[in-house]
């Protein structure tokens, strides 16, 4: 009989302080499971200064943009965002050579 009581009053106890402890645990411990990122929508334009021949003189290069590039990015905050863009574009962005020819 004693152990019933025992069961009934923990299981009433449980019942009232579950709410309680819930709350003070998720409390304590939000930092660590909630999702500090955001998406960002990083639209940006590669431009560069196309330079002239030497051996024309008197001829000024031509700035070059490319089509907008548009990439979504997860971050803290806007600087970290344009942050992760710039490490990619220093990895990813690569020139490869096709042909060198001499002009005559």
């Amino acid at each position: 009989m004693l152990t019933f009581f025992l069961v009934l009053l923990f299981f009433v106890l449980g019942l009232v302080l579950r709410p309680r402890l819930s709350k003070y645990i998720k409390k304590q411990f939000a930092d660590f499971f909630d999702n500090k990122h955001k998406n960002y929508e990083v639209e940006f334009r590669i431009e560069f200064y196309n330079q002239p021949s030497l051996h024309h003189i008197g001829e000024k290069g031509v700035l070059v943009k490319s089509p907008p590039i548009q990439i979504y990015v997860e971050a803290i905050d806007e600087e970290d965002a344009l942050n992760i863009l710039e490490s990619i574009i220093r990895q990813e962005v690569k020139g490869e050579l096709i042909s060198i020819k001499e002009i005559q």
